[in-house]
């Protein structure tokens, strides 16, 4: 992490010309969201660690119930440093998944559901930040039947879709700050087709297996610690889950979308994955039908802003950025490319970000 703050702080001082011009205020959210609903997302699981921790410690990523008995996550999250600069697979008896957890104890012990097999996707490479494969299935010790699973998307969401994420992922923007959420939130931003998302994320290569999000002013972002769980949307059959949280050019920066992983592209894999020799069909059948309609899933964030959204001056629960100046750019909500000199100079900052996967760096509390 201290990599990535680092050469955060480098770029806003390139973008500046020098200058101490780069200016953010911000209240603490997922970024830039709000404290979810207690009932709205039961779906919505933390993945924690088997180490005696509280829940806040154990907490890494996030993950969605999809049937009483698997849970849907990011592969990424299934690993860990293997002592000689490299990474191991995480072993089932190391995770367990926390349902119901709203607020995440700082005393209590995690105490969640244990998993009885972790299956990652077969061609994920855990060397590459950007693998179009970021996607595994946690099969649950105990069904979990008190829970309504999330329904999975058939197709592909278009562009300019309000998606909302929700988790317990690093809520502060400036660099050099981890601050660790401990109660749900939720937070809106837009999808993106991946031809702009390709231009937008300089050196990165997509496939259809992903699913870009993001806000061309920043300021509202997924971060570490939000990896894995779901990208929603609505449909004429309920909330949906298009995407799984994967990673992006730091977080929350301006017109540079996170990327996601296309939950409609392994809807057969998962079907495969959750076959059920006592009954001799798949847990998780792949949907059927040809494609659905789907619209916007709005924050409850929303009802806390007094501004015109983006560009207004919001002085709600959803107030995130009131002042940003990036060179000759300034004012809320302004696009901060835009101030940039030139459109090359931004992607060649821009490439100087590592990619950072959204799995929580660190278990520890923050202050």
């Amino acid at each position: 992490m201290s990599h990535f703050r680092l050469t955060t702080s480098l770029f806003a001082f390139a973008v500046t010309g020098g200058s101490a011009a780069l200016a953010l205020e911000v209240q603490p959210r997922i970024i830039g969201g709000c404290t979810s609903s207690t009932d709205d997302h039961s779906y919505a699981v933390a993945l924690a660690t088997t180490t005696g921790q509280t829940e806040f410690q154990a907490q890494f990523c996030g993950g969605s119930l999809i049937h009483e008995s698997w849970v849907l996550t990011a592969a990424h999250c299934l690993y860990e440093p293997n002592g000689a600069g490299g990474l191991q697979p995480i072993v089932p008896a190391d995770v367990q998944v926390l349902f119901d957890a709203h607020t995440l104890s700082l005393t209590d012990v995690a105490n969640g559901t244990a998993v009885t097999d972790i299956v990652r996707h077969a061609s994920y490479n855990e060397n590459d930040a950007a693998s179009p494969f970021d996607i595994a299935l946690l099969k649950l010790a105990t069904p979990q039947t008190s829970n309504t699973p999330v329904r999975l998307a058939t197709v592909k969401p278009g562009e300019a879709l309000e998606a909302l994420v929700v988790g317990w992922g690093d809520t502060d923007i400036n660099p050099g700050v981890v601050t660790y959420s401990t109660t749900l939130q939720e937070v809106n931003f837009d999808t993106w087709s991946n031809a702009a998302c390709s231009v937008a994320l300089p050196g990165v290569t997509l496939t259809d297996n992903q699913l870009c999000a993001g806000t061309e002013q920043g300021g509202r972002d997924s971060c570490q610690g939000d990896s894995g769980g779901p990208l929603l949307l609505n449909t004429p059959s309920g909330v949906t889950q298009v995407g799984i949280v994967s990673f992006g050019y730091g977080c929350a920066l301006a017109a540079t979308p996170g990327v996601n992983t296309s939950v409609d592209a392994f809807l057969a894999w998962i079907e495969t994955n959750t076959f059920n020799a006592a009954t001799g069909l798949a847990d998780v059948p792949a949907p059927g039908g040809v494609g659905e309609a789907f619209s916007s899933l709005p924050s409850i964030c929303a009802n806390n802003e007094t501004g015109s959204g983006e560009n207004g001056s919001n002085t709600g629960d959803n107030t995130v950025v009131t002042g940003v100046t990036l060179g000759s750019g300034s004012g809320a909500g302004g696009h901060a490319g835009a101030a940039v000199g030139s459109t090359s100079l931004w992607f060649v900052l821009l490439t100087l970000l590592p990619l950072w996967l959204r799995r929580k760096i660190s278990v520890s509390p923050q202050g």
